[in-house]
């Protein structure tokens, strides 16, 4: 399937966007298996974009019976897939519980900082756009908002991001200047 993308790509054939979408909670998969499959299906097979429901039982069907998943573990799902997508995290990067289950408590990209504190605090001044990318708070949006300031001049204060609208409660817990 890929090799027969590629070749259409390179003849000038248009690609048709792929996407697939998981119902979350209707299996007996956990989080890390379904973020697993993810990026298997993101590398072996183009696809542009996973979508996740959150599995709701209907009247009169055999799944009838079966709990309601949270629309918080979907929400998780979606922020580790973008994670993987847009801030070069592996699947083994993204943190669950023993079970393999994503925090309801708290989104993946924070507990990863805090099990990850080698990495902290990253200097806005002079971290590069895939450091900053690490840092809670910031997003592609953010990294390339703090890389242009500071071409004019030095971060000196987390007061000069709070004017652009930056998480700056959340950022400083991890960055410095």
């Amino acid at each position: 399937m890929r090799k027969e993308l590629k070749k259409r790509a390179y003849s000038g054939q248009r690609i048709p966007s792929l996407t697939t979408q998981f119902v979350v909670g209707a299996g007996e998969e956990t989080d890390k298996e379904i973020i697993k499959t993810t990026h298997l299906l993101y590398k072996n097979f183009s696809l542009s974009r996973v979508f996740y429901s959150a599995f709701h039982p209907v009247s009169a069907t055999p799944l009838q019976n079966k709990k309601e998943t949270s629309l918080t573990r979907a929400h998780r799902l979606y922020q580790a897939d973008f994670l993987m997508r847009f801030y070069r995290f592996a699947p083994w990067d993204i943190p669950s519980d023993k079970e393999g289950f994503l925090s309801e408590l708290e989104d993946p990209k924070t507990l990863w900082a805090k099990k990850n504190p080698r990495f902290f605090p990253v200097n806005l001044n002079k971290a590069d756009y895939w450091q900053l990318l690490k840092v809670p708070g910031i997003g592609p949006l953010s990294a390339r908002k703090i890389i242009e300031l500071r071409k004019k001049k030095e971060i000196k204060s987390f007061s000069q991001l709070e004017k652009k609208r930056f998480q700056i409660k959340k950022i400083s817990q991890f960055a410095h200047l």
